[in-house]
This record gives structure tokens, C-alpha cells and sequence, in this order.
């Protein structure tokens, strides 16, 4: 799978109803020759408004790297291994308020509260 089908498959399934954010960084990379390895720790959050849900959680990821022979590195690898996972479910939370979707005019009906 290329750059535009990735492109294509987000635009598609994330959206106003979809909202996510992943946060990695910490890196740890061991470089042997032509090949390397990466350790990095990730957060992640993810609000499906549609369905009253937010899920949390964090991990690490697993890359190999290779350098290729026109010098560039490339991902020849990637997976990762949860530390945890929560779902919380929004009515669980009647406090919870979107303030602001970038997807979602200001003055539109899914900018209201997704929490009631």
C-alpha cells in the first residue's frame, strides 16, 4: 500500500465523527551498518462522537530501518505492542464538552456538545 491509498483509506474513515490524536516520541535507535532499530512510545486518543465513545491508551513501537542504496532510510518494519487500552463511553461522562473539531464549522449541528 502507497502514500495515496493511506491518504485515500483516512480520508474516507476519519472525519467529523472520528477524531484522533497520536502522540510519539521518546525515541530509542540502535544503528548497526545499513540497519537500525527504533524503540518509541506512543499515546493515542480517539473520540468517535457517532458513537458516544473515547478510547485511550499507549504503546511502543517496534521499527527496523534499512539504509538504502541511494542513502535514504526507509521503515522496513513497524508494529507495536499495547501497554493499555480504556474505553470510556461519553454518558459515562456528562461533563465531557468537544469544544472545538477542526473538521466541523463552528455553526453546524455536529458542533454541538458530544456529551449531551
Amino acid at each position: 500500500m502507497g502514500r495515496d491509498e493511506i491518504v485515500g483509506f483516512m480520508r474516507k474513515n476519519l472525519g467529523p465523527d472520528i477524531i484522533t490524536a497520536h502522540l510519539a516520541g521518546q525515541p530509542e535507535i540502535a544503528v548497526e551498518g545499513d540497519a537500525a532499530t527504533g524503540t518509541w512510545a506512543f499515546q493515542d486518543t480517539v473520540i468517535a462522537t457517532r458513537y458516544q465513545t473515547v478510547i485511550q491508551g499507549a504503546a511502543f513501537y517496534r521499527d527496523r530501518y534499512l539504509r538504502c542504496p541511494d542513502g535514504a532510510w526507509r521503515i522496513a518494519h513497524t508494529g507495536y505492542q499495547r501497554t493499555y487500552e480504556a474505553t470510556l463511553s461519553l454518558a459515562d461522562l456528562p461533563s465531557f464538552r468537544l469544544t472545538s473539531n477542526r473538521w466541523v464549522r463552528p455553526d453546524s449541528a455536529a458542533a454541538a456538545p458530544a456529551g449531551g
